[in-house]
């Protein structure tokens, strides 16, 4: 009879199948099941220190960030093979401070280590403590040069294929320009699958439309969207998809009543015949001046239609159009009972839209057509209403 331990009877094969599979079904941080499965036993060790270290979050003060860098840097040095692992990096940055990124030595090590990895990142996500205005943990980044040059060309730039640009022409463009060679650029383009632009502070798409140009075989989702457009100006752009092969999603902000319908068909009129498998329309109502939900009704819905049902693929493929309409307090009646009032006739202009607008899509059995609505609260526009009333 074996006096070994069961466990130790296990081939690594089976082992690794059981920490597998208790990774696929976690939830939140997989180091939650699997860093006690790490001490069970040696043979055990590897396959779950490849799940706990996949995705590190590096947050909190200068000193508890300090320190978790030192340890991370410190465990990586006792097994370098950790740093193999690591596909996915969070920076939370404390009071929307982030010149540590580059600046912090300990922190440079540890990036130095995961680039001479064969794995590099998969995704990396440097974001603020807090929510910003937009709702989001945005970090804004007034001087954007130094993280460029110091932490982004060397260490993420040669393997990213898939960036989000987030309206900052200025630093994108430095990445586009030719290397020391004078033949490429720093950001390779030409596997790009996923481009999303943040249109807010944009009049036109010239710049991105090179971009789009230049991953027009690889690109296959693009996404034009919208945060804060209150009061910020009013975007007119239209994308040529026409070279965009791939180009299998399209996700477009569409404000009401300033731009309607106008750039999102010149935009869908560029696209390939059947090429779409997903088109995800949301229509901003109000979101720079006080219409009413209805000024939706007006548009020029029967060419937009007739664009919808020749750029979708068939089988499969699905049109998403939503409406977010943007409402202030009103002084006749109370919040609650207003919103009330608003919701009730966003449901008749969507009822009205399904009916007048959108049968011919319905009746389409080539794709699924879904119709939705929301209301959004401009907490700004009461704040800035405060103010006014003490000048």
């Amino acid at each position: 009879m074996s006096s070994e331990p069961p466990i130790s009877q296990l081939s690594q094969e089976l082992i690794d199948k059981i920490l597998d599979h208790v990774a696929a079904n976690s939830s939140g941080w997989l180091g939650d099941n699997l860093l006690q499965c790490a001490f069970v036993s040696r043979s055990f060790r590897p396959r779950s220190q490849l799940y706990i270290f996949s995705s590190i979050d590096i947050r909190g003060g200068s000193e508890t960030r300090e320190e978790k860098v030192q340890n991370l840097l410190e465990i990586i040095q006792d097994n370098p093979e950790i740093a193999h692992y690591i596909e996915e990096l969070s920076l939370e940055c404390t009071d929307n401070e982030y010149s540590w990124i580059f600046e912090d030595q300990t922190f440079i090590d540890v990036m130095e280590r995961i680039l001479t990895s064969d794995r590099p990142l998969r995704k990396l996500t440097i974001k603020a403590d807090t929510e910003a205005d937009d709702g989001y943990n945005t970090l804004p980044l007034e001087d954007p040069e130094p993280l460029l040059d110091n932490f982004f060309l060397p260490f993420i730039a040669p393997f990213i294929t898939s960036p989000r640009v987030v309206t900052c022409r200025t630093a994108l463009s430095k990445l586009l320009d030719p290397t020391s060679d004078g033949l490429n650029s720093t950001l390779d383009l030409f596997q790009l699958q996923s481009f999303t632009v943040y249109t807010d502070e944009l009049s036109d798409l010239g710049f991105e439309q090179k971009i789009i140009d230049l991953s027009r075989e690889s690109l296959e989702e693009l996404h034009f969207i919208t945060m804060q457009t209150a009061w910020n100006g009013i975007f007119h752009g239209c994308a040529d998809l026409q070279y965009s092969t791939r180009l299998r999603s399209l996700h477009a902000h569409v404000l009401f009543p300033e731009d309607s319908l106008v750039s999102i068909r010149r935009t869908l009129s560029s696209i390939r015949t059947r090429s779409l498998e997903n088109l995800f329309i949301e229509a901003k109502v109000a979101f720079c001046d006080l219409s009413e939900p209805e000024v939706v009704l007006d548009a020029d819905w029967a060419i937009f239609c007739s664009e919808v049902a020749r750029v979708m693929s068939g089988a499969g493929s699905s049109f998403e159009f939503k409406m977010t309409y943007l409402y202030r307090d009103s002084t006749d009646m109370g919040l609650n009972e207003y919103k009330v009032l608003l919701q009730k006739r966003c449901q008749l202009v969507m009822a009205e839209l399904r009916k007048e607008k959108f049968s011919s899509l319905e009746d389409d059995p080539r794709f699924t057509l879904i119709l939705s609505h929301a209301l959004e609260f401009d907490a700004l526009y009461e704040y800035t209403l405060g103010e006014n009333a003490y000048e």
